[in-house]
């Protein structure tokens, strides 16, 4: 039996929480680097770059996935918040302080605000949604518990059908097709569904009999017919009757490029199923137990926002470049700002132990938790 259905650790989730957030790094350079918008010509580069952000594009669904597997039948402890809240205040009050002494930018107190409460304000969209599914975990792991395999099966169905496949049925453009407000992907609703699916590989192992070669190459083949779907309606021969142009005009290039496209949740689901089912070799288990706590803070680093406003176009100047250098270069700097921002985590989680940041939450949590119950205890007496 696989790991992935026993007690015992399953590396390849933490291989897929690496390699899912270096491609969301990969995805950047791409896009707010700009070198996606750097390319005139739609040639041999820009088809490649596209293929590159097609295969990154699943990282966010396979975050949300992992997390699924990993949370499901375990207790959602609520003093993990505050720690997570503290790391995000930390790197965004770091912003400020280089915001007012190296950029010489004033700091008004709604600025201050948002460093203070990042999640109201939504500083980092993804964060405020995992901070509100997290809030819902306990409920959601009592679901997945009482519904038998056939009803998570159908949970699962109807969920596809209902947010994948509106996505590119309809023909017309713009948010038409988000019938129950998941706003493209962007939000704990759409990261709720992941959780379930990843939920449903781990207790009833769906899709988990699948070798990880033959998920590969679903992976790969979903990539491909994402990348071609985009060409066919870039490429549509003008001499077709104009009424067809026009409606594929409409319909829009990039619709199978999206969070919610089936092609790219297939793509999200082989990718995780070749990691989860991958025997990962001893040498490299310590390395990613050591890495899996500070892979999350290389999004919140890397998309703070003065790091993300700098990153704007700077990296347009590897569209100019050869295939193969322009390959390596997205491949390299993505893994040079990964591991540049690992480090710098590193030195905040190391003085975060000293401070005895982890003690001093789990007192306060436990305190808070205290006052809450006897205040409870007493209204429920009160009230009788």
């Amino acid at each position: 039996m696989s790991n992935a259905l026993t007690s015992e650790r399953c590396y390849g989730v933490d291989v897929l929480k690496v390699l899912s957030m270096f491609l969301v790094v990969v995805l950047h350079i791409l896009e707010q680097g700009g070198v996606l918008a750097g390319f005139e010509d739609q040639n041999a580069l820009y088809w490649t770059a596209t293929l590159l952000q097609i295969v990154a594009y699943c990282c966010v669904n396979c975050f949300a996935l992992a997390t699924g597997f990993l949370m499901v039948g375990r207790k959602a402890r609520y003093r993990k918040l505050l720690p997570m809240w503290l790391t995000v205040a930390f790197y965004c009050g770091i912003g400020l302080l280089l915001k007012k002494y190296v950029l010489h930018d004033p700091i008004y107190l709604t600025t201050l605000l948002q460093a203070v409460f990042p999640v109201s304000a939504s500083v980092y969209w993804y964060f405020t949604a995992y901070f509100c599914l997290y809030l819902f975990m306990p409920f959601l792991n009592q679901l997945v518990e009482v519904m038998s395999r056939q009803q998570h099966r159908n949970l699962l169905v109807m969920g596809f059908f209902l947010f994948c496949v509106p996505q590119v049925a309809n023909v017309t453009r713009l948010h038409a097709t988000d019938i129950v407000g998941l706003n493209d992907g962007y939000g704990m609703f759409w990261l709720m569904y992941l959780y379930f699916l990843g939920a449903g590989m781990k207790k009833h192992g769906f899709f988990l009999g699948m070798r990880s070669g033959k998920a590969v190459l679903g992976f790969v083949s979903m990539a491909v017919l994402t990348c071609l779907s985009k060409y066919g309606y870039e490429m549509l021969p003008e001499q077709l009757p104009g009424i067809v142009v026009s409606i594929v005009r409409e319909y829009g290039s990039s619709r199978f490029i999206s969070y919610l496209s089936p092609t790219i949740v297939a793509e999200a689901m082989f990718l995780s199923v070749a990691c989860i089912n991958w025997k990962v070799p001893g040498w490299m288990r310590k390395p990613l137990v050591w890495l899996s706590p500070l892979v999350f803070q290389v999004y919140i680093i890397h998309t703070h926002p003065i790091v993300f406003d700098y990153l704007g176009g700077k990296m347009a100047f590897l569209g100019t470049l050869p295939l193969a250098k322009m390959v390596a270069g997205v491949l390299g700097i993505g893994a040079g700002i990964f591991l540049g921002c690992i480090a710098i985590d590193w030195v905040r989680f190391q003085l975060f132990r000293l401070l005895q940041v982890n003690r001093w939450t789990d007192d306060f949590a436990q305190w808070t938790g205290e006052k809450v119950r006897l205040l409870l205890n007493k209204k429920e007496k009160t009230t009788v």
